[in-house]
């Protein structure tokens, strides 16, 4: 029971400052207008990142005295003081109802959430594999055999392109190479990893969907870019309007239409604007991230001991 009670500790004080932490990260969000796509990238990846960053740092934070005792047992913190309530994995803690509550809910949220998430990615690779399975290689490309109009990049170990015949026969040549063009920078840019790896992250922030689609639209921008600089902005839009036509069922990894955003994107690449400003956005996500777990080695044992404090106001 110890450990279900620290367990529970963790999901009561823990989820509650990452759902705060990610409202809080929300209003940067705005920032994007006025971002170049490789930017916007940048920007929405670190905010899908920072919550799943701040859990492991906090559960790493409270989790390490513990795991630090179970190898050299004179280092159990819980001998040295007593002036607060403790956090322990060995010695549980103290667990009013309501806190075990909220702490059994964040979990469980949390679990589903997670779960689901997996298992979307992995049934989306299983239909990618399967419809490569059904095609043919045709100059680095995978034609399947289908009258729908499939155009995707996917696959998460050997990202690929995914086309159907009938999107082959039914383009003209400089909208196939656009569309195309466009699916190769997916895969170039490694998206459908990106798209499986921020899909895991966001499942533990609460208000992840809007940063999501932001990052799915910063992305088609990107891959538009891409083709518009070899086939021309015109001949992209035309293969936009051309696929949508196709009457584009839900299909699995990163697909040149999606049923949001069409308008927008065909107006962008039609009347092109003057390049946003850019972000170190990511880069600078990761320099935090970096200096976190420099903190954490060094002072663990003062944040843990934080987070004791916390616990103990909460439940005194």
């Amino acid at each position: 029971m110890s450990t279900l009670s620290f367990v529970l500790a963790v999901g009561a004080l823990v989820w509650p400052i990452i759902w705060l932490v990610a409202a809080l990260a929300l209003p940067f969000l705005a920032a994007r207008r006025h971002l170049s796509p490789p930017s916007r990238i940048e920007l929405t990846t670190a905010l899908l990142l920072a919550p799943a960053l701040l859990t492991l740092t906090l559960l790493g934070t409270i989790a390490a005295p513990s795991l630090l005792a179970l190898i050299d047992p004179s280092r159990d913190h819980c001998l040295g003081h007593g002036h607060h309530l403790h956090l322990c994995l060995w010695h549980g803690a103290e667990l009013p109802p309501w806190l075990a509550w909220i702490g059994a809910a964040m979990w469980t949220v949390t679990g589903v959430r997670l779960t689901h998430a997996a298992l979307q990615l992995m049934e989306t690779e299983r239909l990618g594999a399967a419809l490569t399975a059904l095609g043919h290689m045709d100059d680095a490309v995978c034609v399947v055999p289908s009258s729908r109009g499939l155009c995707h990049a996917v696959g998460l170990v050997r990202p690929r392109v995914l086309v159907s015949k009938a999107v082959m026969e039914r383009l003209a040549p400089d909208e196939l190479d656009a569309a195309l063009a466009h699916e190769r920078a997916h895969v170039k840019h490694g998206d459908p990893r990106w798209s499986a790896a921020l899909t895991l992250a966001a499942a533990i922030s609460p208000f992840s969907g809007w940063v999501m689609a932001a990052w799915r639209d910063a992305v088609e921008d990107a891959a538009d870019d891409a083709a518009a600089a070899s086939c021309g902005g015109e001949a992209v839009s035309r293969a936009l309007i051309a696929v949508a036509r196709l009457r584009l069922e839900p299909a699995p990894g990163l697909g040149l239409v999606q049923p949001q955003g069409l308008e927008r994107r065909v107006m962008r690449l039609l009347a092109p604007r003057p390049t946003p400003r850019g972000s170190r956005a990511l880069w600078g996500a990761l320099a935090l991230a970096t200096l976190t777990g420099i903190g954490i080695g060094w002072g663990h044992e003062g944040l843990h001991h934080a987070a004791e404090e916390l616990w103990s106001a909460l439940v005194r």
